[in-house]
């Protein structure tokens, strides 16, 4: 179990999303190694709300990444 933490690099139990609007519906992608993970554990490109609860039920915590706007 240490050597999947000290190839991703980091020891905490969060992961980072990015929640985008495509066509007026939200699409939640990962936005770091261990989401990306998750994401490729349940045969998706994006996490959907059942992967989403079942990473939560793992004892995770969401941190959604603010979306950068250009001006």
């Amino acid at each position: 179990m240490d050597r999947i933490y000290k190839d991703l690099g980091d020891t905490t139990m969060t992961i980072t999303v990015q929640v985008r609007n495509v066509y007026g519906t939200k699409m939640i992608y990962p936005a770091c190694d261990k989401s990306q993970i998750f994401a490729q554990l349940a045969g998706h490109t994006v996490l959907t709300q059942n992967t989403i609860d079942c990473v939560r039920r793992l004892g995770y915590l969401i941190e959604v990444q603010q979306e950068v706007v250009k001006v």
